[in-house]
């Protein structure tokens, strides 16, 4: 079993976060990019220890799940991770969530 250090972690989601944002400028509306960008960014914040780095990779996801949410608006896992990035970014106290958070009904 191969065990990753914190510094191979960040350079493996860094270099997703790269191939997504390719993937996005050639079809900047896919939601799935978007989520998955955004989990990317969340992983991200979670990896630093800075928590001004941590407060702006939580809003880049928190941007990206709001744009997945705008090209398909009731997606229950981006409602989701709206929600939990809400509570991680409220808990953080500096900085406020921009996630509109759609429950279907």
């Amino acid at each position: 079993m191969v065990c990753l250090g914190m510094l191979d972690l960040l350079w493996f989601v860094s270099d997703a976060v790269a191939k997504l944002e390719e993937a996005l400028r050639i079809n900047p509306r896919k939601h799935d990019a978007l989520w998955c960008l955004g989990n990317a960014h969340t992983s991200q914040g979670f990896l630093v220890t800075e928590t001004y780095k941590a407060n702006a990779y939580f809003k880049k996801a928190a941007r990206c799940f709001r744009r997945a949410l705008d090209e398909v608006p009731f997606l229950a896992f981006t409602s989701s991770s709206c929600l939990i990035l809400s509570w991680v970014v409220d808990a953080q106290a500096s900085v406020s969530a921009t996630c509109l958070v759609l429950i279907p009904v």
